[in-house]
């Protein structure tokens, strides 16, 4: 359960409440008029434009992290893994194409 914003249809009035994550059509009873419909409401978060929380600098950094971490690590880690088993079946193809005279 999580914490939204939510607000009342007939009141207007806005407060917090918790929330199933998984519920997609939430609504309930105003807890301030008791008559009224309330349902969620989304908001953006907050952004800085002097470098804090979603900057554009903040942002490509962690972006070329991520790409760093994950992304060329994976890369590096399936090379070293399989790097000497597709060597030695290129060899190996090489080596048959020159003992059957297919050379290239």
């Amino acid at each position: 359960m999580r914490l939204h914003a939510v607000k009342c249809l007939k009141c207007e009035a806005e407060y917090s409440t918790f929330i199933d994550g998984d519920a997609e059509e939430w609504s309930d009873v105003c807890l301030v008029c008791r008559q009224g419909t309330v349902k969620r409401v989304w908001r953006k978060a907050p952004v800085s434009r002097i470098g804090g929380v979603g900057s554009d600098r903040q942002i490509k950094s962690m972006q070329k992290s991520f790409k760093e971490r994950f992304y060329k690590k994976e890369i590096d880690d399936v090379r070293q893994k399989h790097g000497g088993s597709v060597d030695d079946a290129i060899r190996a193809a090489k080596i048959e194409k020159v003992k059957s005279g297919q050379m290239d």
